[in-house]
């Protein structure tokens, strides 16, 4: 999918996987610009009445323009399937932020709940009900701004002003902030969404939510029938009263006792913030606006200092704002993106920063970029800019491996894949993830050739010594006296067999060893890239002393890979893809601090964040850990057993 066009937007990466489909991060080419397209899971229950549905209701929600809700771009269909087009969003969601921070103070979250009554009171003046109210589905940017996201569940109002909803239609996290009529499937109308914004906001005060003790799915809906949450003051002493009252009468069981519409509810906490502002201490806004303005000052000196630095060693482009915005010169203005993102920038030679790289202006025809991130392959190239029109570049770096080779003897010829590999080069080497095909040879020494497997990163050092070449030797004429014939045939002892009338020679057979794999259910044997047996249930392999990379393939279950030396001493492995392990997976930053970081496993999200279990076949698999800000662990690794996996996550400069 990474990488295919479709229609006008091209597919770079994978953002996120719910329960309507996978979101993908696209660029659009007509107006080159950032997208999230999202494409619909045709297993949904009722696939076809859905889209149905989804179009007719598409033609109202493109009418939401609000600067708290993400803008709906497009609906589309290709090669047989449905995508949604939207505004990308770069940020934090709701939930996440109280995973890593806890209760947010009641200063930062009441700005955040304004922005999203404010959204969802504009979709319920359109008509429209969003239905999937949550934390998860209210992103935070960076500069603060809220964005209500996934109408994908929204419903039109019928005349009536209200909807029914079933119960299949909501699982999962969504569970948590379902209002009680839905739990009951009746006829659901706004104030359904004002309980679940009222659950959003309980758990962003309290930093908690009591439905996720509940263990099983009927727990979780009889409680919340029983109506009898405490007040979010119970879990965080801090909350003010008044703010943890109207949370409290968002979330009441009856909808008549619920605030009425969104912007009833927007007026109270309006209206608190004024009353907290009317009654803080005199001689508190004194400090305040003493303190404010002090940092107001210190922040002007500090920013002309801190402008005046970068214009005079690092060359910015802030002369050419100033000359763009005085109508001098027009230059471009460029944005760079990554994946991963935290890759090192250098522009003309010159390093700007980190991606992604927002904003950027640059006067020339051709721009020198330069690309370089650990453990991945660099890139330096350079880019024809037309002028005045904004260019967003995205780079997708790839996997890189390296290591060291040690030779005995040094002259040898190394070669990687056919391409020679100097002694000056031993000491590293970057290639590709993936096999390789090694050849050593030398004169006087048996040629050596193997195929080795390369992980991201740095791998283990390799060191070889070749084996000299057995010498042929001519026949000893028959007039030679009996002395040196014997010293002739203790030179070639060990090394040939010698007959006296002609010039060949016989090797001695190398020594071999035994490897026996017992495999459930019956699957593909590979040594290297070659098939060495099929369907194969136990299979004995004799071979030459030596390091081989084995594969077994099963082609719906999985695959299991493993460097084995053969030796002396028989080599056996088991190989059951019918098992099952559990693999506990834990995120923490450089001091030890636990993280809630995204999992994905085999290069696709999970949708489980740390700490948490993975349930796995047996089998080679990847684990990965992401979280904003850090830098992504990654792990590849044979699942024989069940396990825990500690990531240690650093964090981005």
């Amino acid at each position: 999918m990474i990488g295919k066009v479709i229609n006008k937007y091209r597919i770079e990466k994978i953002l996120g996987e719910g329960g309507m489909g996978v979101v993908y991060l696209g660029w659009d080419l007509e107006l080159e610009r950032l997208v999230a397209v999202k494409e619909i899971k045709s297993s949904l229950p009722g696939y076809d009445k859905y889209i149905e549905r989804l179009k007719k209701e598409a033609k109202v929600l493109a009418r939401l323009n609000h600067p708290n809700i993400v803008i709906l771009y497009d609906l589309i269909q290709y090669q047989n399937n449905w995508y949604i087009v939207m505004e990308y969003v770069e940020g934090v969601t709701l939930d996440k932020k109280v995973e890593q921070i806890g209760a947010l103070p009641h200063q930062e979250a009441a700005p955040i709940f304004k922005q999203m009554l404010a959204a969802v009171d504009h979709a319920h003046q359109a008509g429209i009900t969003h239905r999937d109210l949550k934390p998860g589905n209210v992103m935070i940017k960076f500069d603060g701004q809220v964005k209500v996201m996934d109408f994908g569940l929204a419903k039109i109002q019928t005349s009536a002003g209200a909807t029914h909803s079933t119960k299949t239609e909501h699982t999962g996290g969504t569970l948590y902030y379902l209002s009680p009529e839905q739990v009951e499937g009746k006829p659901v109308d706004l104030r359904s969404d004002i309980y679940s914004l009222g659950m959003a906001c309980y758990e962003a005060l309290a930093g908690y939510m009591p439905l996720k003790e509940k263990k099983t799915t009927v727990e979780i809906l009889n409680a919340i029938l029983r109506d009898n949450f405490p007040l979010p003051t119970k879990f965080n002493a801090a909350v003010p009263k008044e703010l943890s009252k109207i949370v409290r009468k968002a979330i009441a069981l009856k909808p008549g006792k619920r605030f009425q519409n969104a912007g009833e509810m927007l007026a109270e906490v309006e209206k608190f913030e004024a009353e907290q502002e009317k009654n803080e201490d005199p001689a508190a806004v004194k400090r305040r606006r003493i303190r404010l303005t002090i940092e107001i000052v210190w922040g002007v000196i500090t920013i002309a200092l801190v402008l005046t630095l970068i214009t005079v060693f690092a060359v910015p482009d802030l002369p050419l704002r100033i000359l763009k915005w005085a109508g001098i010169l027009s230059p471009t203005k460029v944005a760079i993106y990554t994946e991963p993102a935290g890759a090192k920038i250098e522009i003309g030679g010159k390093p700007v920063g980190k991606s992604p790289l927002r904003s950027r202006f640059v006067n020339v025809d051709t721009m020198r970029v330069s690309i370089q991130e650990s453990t991945y392959f660099g890139i330096d190239t350079s880019i024809v800019l037309k002028e005045v029109t904004d260019t967003t570049l995205i780079f997708i770096l790839k996997p890189a491996a390296t290591f060291a080779i040690a030779v005995v003897p040094e002259s040898a010829v190394v070669m990687i894949d056919g391409k020679i590999i100097s002694p000056a080069e031993r000491g590293h080497i970057e290639l590709a993830v993936g096999e390789h095909g090694l050849r050593i040879t030398g004169d006087g020494y048996v040629t050596m050739d193997e195929k080795n497997f390369l992980r991201q990163g740095p791998n283990p050092p390799q060191s070889y010594t070749l084996k000299q070449a057995r010498i042929a030797a001519l026949s000893t004429p028959a007039s030679k006296d009996k002395q040196k014939n014997s010293e002739t045939k203790a030179v070639l002892e060990d090394t040939v067999v010698t007959d006296s009338t002609s010039s060949s020679s016989v090797e001695t057979p190398p020594r071999t060893g035994i490897l026996t794999l017992a495999i459930d259910p019956p699957s593909e044997v590979y040594i290297g890239d070659s098939l060495a047996a099929k369907t194969s249930t136990q299979y004995d392999f004799t071979l030459p002393f030596k390091t081989y990379t084995f594969k077994v393939v099963h082609p719906t279950l999985g695959r299991w890979a493993e460097t084995i030396t053969i030796g002396e001493q028989r080599a056996f492995r088991e190989i059951d893809f019918t098992k099952k392990y559990t693999i506990t997976v834990l995120a923490f930053d450089l001091t030890d601090k636990p993280l809630g970081a995204n999992i994905y496993l085999d290069d696709r999200p999970t949708g489980q964040y740390t700490p948490d279990n993975l349930s796995l076949n047996f089998g080679h698999h990847a684990i990965e850990v992401r979280l904003e800000g850090y830098e992504i662990d990654r792990r590849e690794l044979n699942v024989e057993k069940n396990d825990k996996l500690i990531f240690k996550l650093k964090r981005l400069q």
